[in-house]
């Protein structure tokens, strides 16, 4: 069920609005990037944070969803890490990720950008 909803959970998001968003979808989100047995579903739940993000706000954003993205960086599965680097740049692009966070992110995503895989 869960890999059927992410793919479309912008849609979802925006159908429930902020408040219920915040308050059932976001914890949702943030267990399965937690969930560390699962790759493929992680990396489609980095893929909906930006529709989600869009919903809760930059606050919830900085809170919430960037310390679980910026753990998922140091995850052993490539395309797990290249997701989260992916998510964070949508972020940022969408002006999603609050100016104060930027540096942490700069520092930790940078890196990854040099990498050669």
């Amino acid at each position: 069920v869960r890999s059927a909803l992410l793919p479309r959970m912008a849609p979802i998001a925006r159908a429930l609005g902020a408040r219920v968003t915040n308050d059932l979808v976001l914890p949702q989100l943030i267990a399965v990037l937690n969930e560390h047995r699962h790759s493929v579903l992680r990396c489609h739940a980095l893929e909906a944070v930006e529709g989600v993000a869009a919903m809760v706000g930059p606050i919830a954003v900085e809170t919430f969803l960037l310390p679980c993205i910026l753990r998922v960086l140091a995850d052993a599965d490539e395309a797990v890490v290249a997701a989260a680097v992916t998510c964070l740049q949508r972020l940022v692009r969408a002006r999603l990720c609050p100016p104060t966070a930027l540096p942490e992110v700069s520092q930790r995503g940078v890196p990854l950008l040099c990498h050669p895989n």
